[in-house]
């Protein structure tokens, strides 16, 4: 796995006031997609936020091309790492395609002599350069999930985090949406936070996996899958190596 332009995470820990705590946390995510997996509450989002700088670790650092991620308004560049694509995001009706792209090229610096030629190659990364003049409100749900990649790929970041993109969609914009993040993937890191099987088996380089906060396993698909070798007819490897993981008192690898 190249190192170049990677996310290193290393030793980040987290806790919230409520009680849940990540980390100890380190992985490496180079070029192309990493897969980050685990059931709900196990830390995705949190991570999330503290790779997009929304937080501030605890303890450990996290980097992105060998530059540190600073939290709050004064880490201004991490805006500039980083494009992130939550799992649900809503964009004004009546605006259209290229208006929603041009502010989102403004809220990340983008200056205003590039922001159209910007505009454009996010556009056409993600399949919609045709419907440039149309409404938010005319798109098909998995248009608006390729319109939400391409407001994150506006500002041309090495990194991007795409929190559960292929979810609700159906099997053809499915397909559609992995295709693009497929070439999307050639020249920069992506983090995939999914518990879709099927788009870590197809699109991943690499995985992750998160238990109740902490890593459970690091490494490749085919290690993944090696992980549970008895599996009963018409279920995924990946699902049965997840439930063996994530069983209380399994250790992480």
């Amino acid at each position: 796995m190249s190192t170049a332009g990677s996310v290193r995470v290393e030793d980040v820990t987290f806790t919230y006031r409520r009680g849940f705590s990540l980390g100890p946390l380190s992985f490496t995510a180079g070029r192309g997609i990493t897969g980050l997996m685990g059931p709900n509450g196990a830390g995705k989002t949190t991570l999330s936020r503290l790779v997009c700088g929304e937080r501030r670790p605890d303890a450990g650092t996290i980097t992105i091309g060998g530059v540190a991620v600073e939290p709050g308004r004064r880490g201004r560049h991490t805006k500039r790492l980083v494009g992130y694509v939550p799992q649900h995001l809503a964009f004004p009706p009546r605006a259209r395609l290229v208006e929603v792209l041009h502010h989102a090229a403004w809220l990340r610096e983008v200056p205003a002599s590039a922001r159209p030629a910007a505009v454009e190659a996010a556009l056409a990364a993600v399949g919609l350069q045709d419907r440039a003049g149309a409404r938010c409100r005319s798109l098909s749900g998995g248009m608006l999930r390729r319109l939400a990649v391409a407001q994150a790929l506006v500002h041309s970041p090495p990194m991007l985090f795409l929190d559960e993109p292929t979810t609700g969609l159906d099997p053809g914009q499915r397909t559609a949406m992995r295709d693009h993040l497929s070439e999307i993937a050639g020249d920069r890191t992506i983090i995939l936070a999914t518990h879709l099987a099927e788009d870590v088996q197809v699109l991943a380089d690499h995985v992750v996996v998160l238990g109740d906060g902490r890593p459970v396993f690091e490494g490749s698909v085919e290690a993944l899958i090696a992980v549970e070798p008895h599996v009963r007819a018409g279920r995924s490897r990946i699902d049965a190596a997840l439930e063996t993981l994530l069983q209380p008192g399994v250790s992480g690898q």
